[in-house]
């Protein structure tokens, strides 16, 4: 990869990812039918349970989505320009510790106001080219860059 191909930005897109989806659908519904196993549990506890799992699939499902990330741009100071959902943009600075493999990558970001971020992207959420370019570029990035 030439040198001056590295330092473009590189604009991130995501669209919704169904294997994400059916991921958190699955383990919310195996945590559901823990619930009709044969517990010892009382009425009332099982009930509670089943309140915190439900509440816990809106915070995943529903409420978080306001505060996502809708795009990014990777520019060539090595900082990222964040779009959210709620139409706000925040500058953001990638740390170090950013999963990257084959069919994951999980960047760690520091806004300018100090509240971290994870992003979660999957390859099933931008186009292929795109996702190869991103994996080699966190895997060759540096923080002192």
């Amino acid at each position: 990869m030439s040198q001056k191909k590295y330092r473009q930005p590189l604009d991130l897109k995501p669209l919704p990812s169904r294997r994400l989806l059916i991921i958190l659908l699955v383990v919310h519904l195996l945590a559901l039918s823990a619930l009709t196993l044969p517990l010892m549990l009382a009425w009332y506890w099982r009930v509670i349970i089943l309140f915190a799992i439900a509440f816990n699939a809106w915070l995943c499902l529903y409420k978080n989505r306001f505060n996502c990330i809708k795009s990014a741009c990777w520019r060539m100071g090595g900082d990222f320009e964040l779009e959210l959902i709620n139409g706000k943009k925040v500058r953001a600075i990638l740390l170090a510790g950013s999963l990257v493999t084959e069919w994951l990558i999980i960047l760690h970001l520091t806004c300018k106001n100090g509240r971290r971020r994870e992003w979660l992207l999957l390859p099933d959420m931008i186009d292929s080219e795109t996702y190869r370019r991103l994996s080699v570029r966190l895997r060759q990035w540096h923080p002192e860059q």
